[in-house]
């Protein structure tokens, strides 16, 4: 999911090969990118990053089952997109504030946007949030993880914008809760975890107005085709499982 240097990955296709007989790598992306470098694509095994599909699906179902108190224990709205993960550069929250206000701008109800998580970044992104007077952002600060399923629970949606990362278990987490996905195409999930136009969609990180097209596509969805995606996330990610 980097940027690559021509030297630098010439000299790992020299190096790799001469040194690994054959790897264990957890996606389709890293599996294509160890083959690029020179390694037999039948000496490449693909494992899982997993979670416990079990536990956020029960949970979750719980969480559904007192929607409305919870709902008002935690101040969530009553449909919002949600992002769950550290505030750091590397999560790409700016680009994801500005596309959600040009969405925002564009509908009479537009769903809201909960932030799950704490990092380097969350004075500036309240400061950017300010400044595009975004009202509709509810900061839930860090959660452990006993305490994320009830913000699975009751979003109508899951978007990760990151411009890196290796994986990213939260996709697992919001399928397994039952959730339509949106995932940056520089994640490494997005390659085996999002069927498009099936289960979610995949954007360019750094494409605010693809971002914002997204998130649209996702909220204009009738609730029967909402809900096929919500089960398509379950049965895509019950390969992806502890047992496996």
């Amino acid at each position: 999911d980097r940027d690559r240097v021509w030297w630098r990955e010439l000299w790992k296709r020299w190096w790799i090969p001469r040194h690994f007989d054959a790897a264990l790598t957890v996606g389709t992306a890293s599996r294509g990118y160890l083959t690029k470098l020179g390694m037999e694509p039948d000496r490449v095994w693909v494992g899982h990053n997993v979670v416990d599909n079990e536990y956020f699906a029960s949970e979750a179902k719980e969480a559904r089952s007192r929607m409305k108190e919870v709902r008002g224990m935690l101040g969530l709205p009553d449909r919002f997109f949600l992002f769950v993960g550290r505030l750091s550069p590397e999560k790409n929250l700016v680009r994801l504030l500005q596309a959600y206000r040009q969405y925002a701008d564009g509908e009479s109800q537009p769903w809201g946007l909960v932030l799950v998580g704490g990092g380097p970044e969350g004075e500036a992104l309240t400061a950017v949030a300010n400044d595009l007077a975004l009202e509709e952002v509810v900061w839930a600060g860090f959660k452990q993880l006993g305490e994320l399923p009830p913000y699975y629970a009751l979003a109508s949606g899951f978007v990760l914008p990151s411009v890196s990362e290796s994986w990213g278990l939260v996709v697992n987490e919001a399928m397994a809760s039952g959730l339509p996905v949106l995932v940056s195409n520089r994640c490494g999930c997005a390659t085996d975890l999002v069927e498009e136009g099936k289960n979610g969609y995949s954007f360019n990180p750094y494409d605010i107005s693809e971002i914002k097209e997204r998130l649209s596509m996702l909220a204009s969805l009738e609730g029967s085709e909402r809900e096929s995606m919500c089960l398509k996330s379950q049965e895509i990610i019950a390969d992806y499982r502890l047992e496996t």
